[in-house]
């Protein structure tokens, strides 16, 4: 008969140890990353859980939304990715990625995309009244302005929020010898409210990128916002050359579509499409994960 040893007989400090020592290195929870996965699983537990209580009314929402993406979409657009491989990172039609000018909005602390545009000679302007001031390492032919983006009523109350049309005339904004320009958005849902200036400019940008948030059934909340018809209406200019879900953001799916709470899109304008079409593209292969640590889903109709 074997004997065992009992450390903690002849060792009782080690008792202590093994009770509150161990549990904490060995809790991976505490690492940010596996917060935010646990975080994520949670929110998309309660994105099943809203539509299980109005399953009519979210799948009309949804098919909606999906529809929109999937008829207003163009292929055969070469794009290039500009900025980070993963988050803070967009795909761009490669004809307005040199000497063009830029507006962006919600430049955080992830700046890669302004400063790699303004590496290929783009006159970029940035607008963020969220940060402190201008970020260190920011190119220095960057334009930075500590205000943001609000809508004309939010505009008239706030001293930090300035509607579209008033960022162009701060920035001087100067479309020298062309029309072209470009505009890049990331400002945590508050887009929704926005959005109607960019039909109402006489120069509507040639080239939007952008993240929109709230996009899964979430009851009155966005249902009341009506931002399904806000993008449809935003698309009566543009065309979708690329979408795709952000992952950290929660996905739902069913038999007929997945979509994501957060989506990232690039939109042309319909005039100058046939001057971007490449016969050589597709796409289908520009796809990229926010997250490179979780599986990146389909976005839109299921096609079979």
């Amino acid at each position: 008969m074997k004997k065992h040893f009992n450390l903690t007989k002849y060792f009782p400090f080690l008792r202590n140890i093994f009770i509150n020592l161990f549990p904490k290195i060995l809790d991976f929870t505490a690492f940010p990353s596996s917060r935010a996965n646990v975080n994520l699983l949670i929110e998309e537990r309660n994105t099943y859980f809203r539509y299980s209580l109005e399953p009519e009314l979210a799948e009309k929402w949804n098919l909606e939304l999906v529809n929109i993406l999937d008829e207003n979409s163009v292929s055969n657009v070469k794009l290039v990715r500009i900025g980070p491989v993963n988050d803070g990172g967009y795909f761009i039609p490669d004809m307005f990625c040199q000497d063009m000018n830029w507006i962006t909005i919600g430049l955080g602390f992830n700046f890669l995309f302004e400063n790699e545009l303004a590496n290929k000679n783009c006159k970029v302007f940035t607008f963020d009244h969220t940060i402190p001031g201008r970020p260190k390492n920011l190119n220095p032919s960057v334009a930075y302005f500590r205000k943001g983006w609000g809508s004309s009523s939010e505009s008239l109350n706030s001293g930090n929020l300035i509607t579209l049309d008033n960022m162009l005339e701060i920035s001087e904004f100067n479309l020298g010898s062309h029309n072209f320009w470009g505009l890049k958005f990331d400002i945590e849902g508050n887009e929704w409210s926005c959005l109607d200036q960019i039909s109402k400019l006489s120069n509507k940008p040639s080239v939007i990128a952008c993240e929109l948030h709230g996009l899964s059934w979430g009851g009155k909340r966005y249902y009341e916002t009506n931002i399904n018809a806000k993008l449809s209406d935003l698309l009566l200019d543009y065309s979708i050359c690329f979408a795709n879900g952000n992952n950290y953001s929660p996905y739902f799916m069913t038999s007929k579509y997945g979509i994501y709470e957060i989506i990232e899109l690039t939109l042309i304008r319909k005039d100058l499409i046939q001057s971007s079409i490449n016969p050589n593209s597709e796409n289908l292969k520009y796809i990229s994960s926010n997250n490179g640590h979780i599986v990146q889903m389909p976005l839109g109709l299921f096609k079979s």
